[in-house]
């Protein structure tokens, strides 16, 4: 009986890390976006600095 619950602990344990893993992971995916976004705008307007005239 005792090891049962040893083992139901671990799993619970062993989902709790899982989905903190794919929080964590997906918070990353969301903030690595962000970045790329923010670095696109940038590069947008060093375009427009060097040729205002050129339009996509």
């Amino acid at each position: 009986m005792e090891k049962l619950k040893k083992k139901n602990i671990w799993n619970y344990i062993l989902i709790v890390v899982v989905i903190l893993g794919i929080i964590v992971g997906y918070l990353s995916y969301l903030q690595d976006k962000k970045m790329d976004k923010m670095e696109e705008e940038l590069e947008q307007k060093k375009m427009e600095q060097i040729d205002p005239h050129s339009q996509d």
